[in-house]
């Protein structure tokens, strides 16, 4: 059954502005640097995943660089809620985002 993704602006402001208040607190000052505030992924990286065989969903894994910054990985995902994942035939699993920080968007309601 499909969900309703969409939420208001205000919502996503409330969200995001949530998270860079309270990233500092729910991990050691030292480690705030890990998490970004956001990755920024080509148009393509997507149109990739979902015109895989069988895709009806895209998901996403937090995962973890060598650098020890945390990353976005997405994979497409099929009717059984299975990932589709490499060796199936034209599968992707994507990442290589721009990681903000260092490399943020011209400041706007998400992300200032």
């Amino acid at each position: 059954m499909p969900h309703n993704h969409s939420i208001s602006l205000q919502e996503a402001i409330d969200m995001t502005t949530r998270y860079r208040n309270e990233k500092g607190r729910i991990v050691k000052p030292e480690y705030t640097n890990l998490l970004p505030i956001c990755e920024t992924f080509d148009k393509v990286a997507f149109e990739e995943l979902v015109k895989e065989d069988g895709c009806v969903s895209v998901r996403c894994y937090l995962a973890m660089g060598p650098d020890m910054i945390v990353r976005m990985v997405f994979v497409g995902v099929d009717a059984n809620d299975s990932d589709i994942l490499p060796p199936t035939a034209g599968a992707a699993i994507m990442e290589v985002g721009t990681h903000c920080p260092p490399v943020c968007p011209v400041a706007g309601p998400l992300n200032s």
